[in-house]
């Protein structure tokens, strides 16, 4: 469990730095926090609050992972959410143990098989919600097309602009975690994965409208924009 969240914040921390992103940043200092934490003072609060954190990087890695390799991004685009996965995975399951352990001594011969039945469900929960739901297709940006990039949740601009008819826009996730493009009255709900890349086409009148990110909490901090249609 310790050495699964040691490397887990160690792979958060220099990735949040390297990519300039200061969520992953926060998720990384979080699970450093909570191991430190739990050497010092042994209890299950920190074990808690860092599964939270190893649940919610299972979540969006184990899919970014996925989304990554169906639609052929890069090797380090797959390599490093899958290792963010396995970490958070291993975590879960190491948490799970010691939890179990804790409650019940004469669990210790039942753990193992209980363990995997809890991952296999955690990783089948982590796949299928978002894959259901689908998160776009990666297609060859071409000439004309907006771009638009996603930066330590930020776009990388708030206001674009087009021609009515079809418009295209290329949009590329340079943080680790999940942005969407969203425009709700569009119809426009396109899923990114870490440095995804998405070729976004719809139709639109003349008129204003607003993207944003539909990850919670993303709007509200300002990942959002509008677009005009002349």
């Amino acid at each position: 469990m310790g050495a699964a969240a040691i490397i887990e914040a160690g792979l958060l921390l220099i990735t949040g730095v390297s990519l300039g992103d200061s969520e992953t940043i926060t998720f990384g200092v979080a699970v450093a926090a909570t191991t430190a934490w739990f050497i010092l003072r042994p209890s299950r609060i920190p074990v808690l609050i860092r599964s939270l954190v190893f649940l919610d990087v299972l979540f969006f890695m184990t899919t970014a992972t996925i989304a990554n390799l169906t639609t052929q991004e890069s090797l380090g685009a797959v390599a490093l959410p899958l290792a963010l996965a396995l970490t958070s995975a291993t975590g879960l399951v190491a948490t799970a143990g010691y939890l179990m352990r804790g409650a019940d001594p004469a669990a210790t011969r039942r753990r193992p098989v209980f363990v995997v039945i809890v991952a296999v469900a955690i990783g089948v929960a982590a796949v299928g919600v978002p894959l259901a739901r689908g998160s776009g297709g990666s297609q060859q940006a071409q000439g004309g097309d907006l771009q638009l990039s996603a930066h330590s949740a930020k776009f990388s601009t708030t206001a674009l602009s087009a021609s009515s008819g079809q418009v295209n826009i290329e949009a590329t996730n340079n943080d680790l975690f999940w942005h969407t493009v969203t425009i709700d009255s569009l119809g426009v709900d396109v899923r990114i994965p870490v440095k995804g890349h998405r070729r976004i086409t719809f139709t639109a009148a003349p008129g204003t409208y607003t993207f944003y990110c539909a990850i919670p909490g993303h709007a509200g901090i300002g990942m959002k924009g509008t677009l005009t249609v002349r």
